[in-house]
């Protein structure tokens, strides 16, 4: 016992203790009886009968006197306390049964009336406790001991409310909205090292799952930890209305707490734990017997437990918050206030010196502008020389077949749409048949390759679309010209916020569609992407991670996208397609490279304007020109957006077609350098928000 409280010894003696003598004490109490009334008051006992006179008594009344006839006086004792007072019910009770104001219950089983007390005595007056009666004066200094303070409190509460005219702060909507209980248990006979870790176990949790926890744990205090549990549940049941929510069925929220962990709430009204903590109680008294008549002080503490319940609707509105604020924080910084500079060279020089300084430095300037002039036209010239041709090879692919309806077309059965046909290097690579359809192509591409001149190419990219976007839902639940007009100029609405827009569930179901589709087709021998490059839209780098990721690659080809600026869709007016910081992206997709020069903040994005689709061409055709430039691999994967996708098929001479959110499609591509300048494009003013008709 003394390793487990600490303990201070009382007293070590070697007499033997003092007997104690138990004595009788000499007060009692004087025991109350009944009146005799003559009646009997023994539950067995029987009424005495008068009996007759007999011969002998007769004799020995005569000698000895008679029994007198004259009835032995009777002593009455009266109960020493007063009589007991009982108040009254109040006019408008609801339990005031017999009086004839209106009744405020229901029909039916009614309380029952307390019985009438036993009636005063003879020349007593029955208090009247009535509500109307009391003394207002001699309970005022319980009721309201400080008048003067609390008139101050009211006038001062009244100004407040009139200068806010009747709005309420944040907290106040808070305490009016949402319902929370604070309970408190009982001292428990434990320590704070002991119950520490259960209230942090605790913390967080549906109350339900908390208390299948405390049932199952083999601390000896969860046992505790789970009564308290209960009867706080119970107590936020009646006291608050907690948990008490509508019986429908609401759609599931799936929101990210603070941990970074990610839940999904069915119930908006259940109730969970969302604090709990422990209180230092005091130290209990006990003893510990030891050998040679020690006895040891010990010190047990006690502790309880706080637990504040709430509903899943404060996560959820907590959750919002913090999205918002996010938000917030993301749109402020597109705009940096440049730093403060000091003023130099301010020196007052006289006239004939700032002239001489003026006419010195503009013929140098003029010098300077020639030399600098020249040099850009050079460069100019250089690069102007020469530029890529690039055009779509056909009869490779279902999708270049203008029979193909894209509407009908399945990437996933069709394997990728390649067409089944045999090739003119088969009978070299493949005489037995022994290949597949992928080996056999990817051996035509290379000779293709091969055989060629050093200025042409041919090269097969991988057109990925991303998955479906929070967007894209709200564009199909308000139609296309309210999206166009109205709900893609703003964040959100009640559904969700889509700046940046992320994917959905089914965007992430049609991501890991396409994972499963490239893990079959690697089986059937298809060619890997050498080079992989990604939109810096949230939605493009997260379908590009969930398809590619875990795939069964080449450690000469491993999955490091490089994020393009210029393979992003239309630019402009549309919330849904302003990028994040280069901070947050590269703190989400470490992995990732982010090609030179990406700015931290979105460039390109205008509130204001749209970008032209003659303008969204010219971008893209610029990005291949500078992607076939610099990078010579044959395969090469392209994960981007409708737009996009749609003009780099129009600049490479590809037929329309129209891919669905999550598809992938390839296409071959030839490339040829030839001299002269890049045909210049015409190129369209962008525009403006449509106005709504309604």
């Amino acid at each position: 016992m003394g390793a487990v409280y600490p303990y201070g010894q009382l007293i070590r003696s070697a007499r033997r203790g003092v007997t104690f003598v138990p004595r009788r004490t000499l007060t009692y109490s004087f025991p109350r009886r009944a009146q005799d009334d003559g009646s009997s008051n023994g539950p067995n006992e029987k009424p005495e009968e008068q009996s007759k006179p007999s011969a002998l008594s007769s004799i020995k009344n005569f000698f000895f006197g008679g029994r007198s006839e004259t009835a032995k006086p009777k002593i009455t004792r009266r109960a020493t306390a007063p009589p007991k007072r009982e108040g009254s019910l109040s006019a408008d009770s609801i339990f005031a049964e017999d009086e004839a104001t209106p009744k405020l219950i229901a029909s039916g089983r009614t309380p029952a009336a307390r019985k009438q007390a036993t009636e005063a005595a003879e020349g007593e007056e029955e208090a009247n406790l009535e509500v109307e009666n009391r003394n207002r004066i001699t309970m005022a200094a319980v009721l309201d001991p400080r008048p003067k303070a609390r008139m101050r409190w009211e006038r001062k509460m009244i100004v407040r409310e009139v200068r806010r005219r009747g709005r309420l702060t944040k907290t106040e909507q808070i305490m009016r909205t949402e319902r929370e209980s604070l309970s408190k248990s009982h001292w428990f006979k434990t320590s704070l090292k002991k119950l520490g870790p259960l209230a942090r176990q605790i913390a967080g949790k549906n109350i339900d799952e908390a208390m299948l926890q405390m049932r199952f744990s083999k601390k000896k205090v969860a046992k505790d930890v789970l009564e308290h549990l209960e009867h706080a549940k119970n107590v936020a049941i009646v006291r608050s209305g907690m948990g008490l929510g509508n019986a429908t069925e609401q759609k599931p929220i799936t929101i990210t707490l603070k941990t970074g962990e990610r839940k999904t709430i069915t119930n908006p009204s259940s109730i969970y734990i969302a604090q709990a903590w422990v209180n230092r109680g005091p130290y209990g008294v006990d003893y510990d017997h030891r050998a040679r008549g020690q006895i040891n002080r010990l010190r047990p503490p006690y502790t309880s437990l706080s637990v504040l319940l709430k509903e899943e609707n404060t996560r959820i509105r907590e959750w919002q918050d913090r999205e918002a604020e996010a938000l917030r924080k993301r749109k402020a910084q597109l705009w940096t206030q440049l730093p403060d500079r000091k003023i130099t060279a301010q020196n007052q020089a006289p006239g004939f010196q700032r002239f001489f300084q003026v006419s010195f430095i503009i013929p140098i300037l003029l010098v300077v502008t020639v030399i600098v002039a020249g040099f850009m036209m050079m460069a100019e010239s250089i690069t102007s020389e020469s530029h890529l041709r690039l055009s779509t090879v056909t009869g490779y692919f279902m999708q270049d077949e203008p029979t193909t309806d894209p509407d009908t077309f399945d990437y996933v059965t069709s394997n990728f749409g390649l067409i089944p046909r045999s090739y003119d290097s088969d009978a070299e690579f493949d005489p037995d048949g022994r290949r597949t359809q992928w080996e056999r192509f990817e051996h035509h591409i290379k000779k293709l390759n091969a055989e060629s001149r050093p200025e042409t190419s041919y090269r097969l990219l991988y057109l990925g679309r991303h998955g479906e976007g929070y967007h894209n839902v709200a564009e199909r639940r308000y139609g296309t010209e309210a999206w166009d007009c109205y709900w893609s100029l703003l964040d959100g609405d009640d559904n969700g916020t889509w700046v940046d827009a992320r994917l959905t569930p089914v965007g992430i179901a049609q991501a890991e569609t396409a994972h499963r589709v490239w893990e079959t087709q690697i089986e059937n021998k298809i060619p890997f992407p050498q080079s992989y490059y990604v939109s810096p839209l949230n939605r493009c780098l997260a379908t590009a991670s969930i398809t590619f990721r875990g795939l069964k690659m080449p450690h000469t080809e491993p999955f490091r996208p490089v994020v393009k600026e210029l393979l992003r869709e239309t630019i402009g007016l549309h919330t849904c397609d302003s990028r994040s910081s280069k901070t947050a992206i590269q703190a989400e997709y470490p992995e990732y490279i982010i090609e030179d020069g990406f700015a931290e903040e979105d460039p390109l994005y205008d509130p204001k304007l749209r970008e032209s689709d003659t303008a969204r061409d010219a971008r893209l055709r610029d990005l291949l020109q500078d992607i076939f430039t610099h990078d010579e691999n044959t395969f090469i994967s392209l994960t981007a957006h409708s737009g996009a996708i749609t003009s780099i098929l129009q600049v490479t001479g590809h037929r329309k077609f129209a891919l669905a959110t999550g598809a992938v499609i390839p296409v071959l591509v030839k490339v040829e350098r030839v001299s002269g300048p890049l045909p210049k494009m015409h190129i369209d003013p962008p525009t403006t928000a449509p106005v709504c008709k309604n």
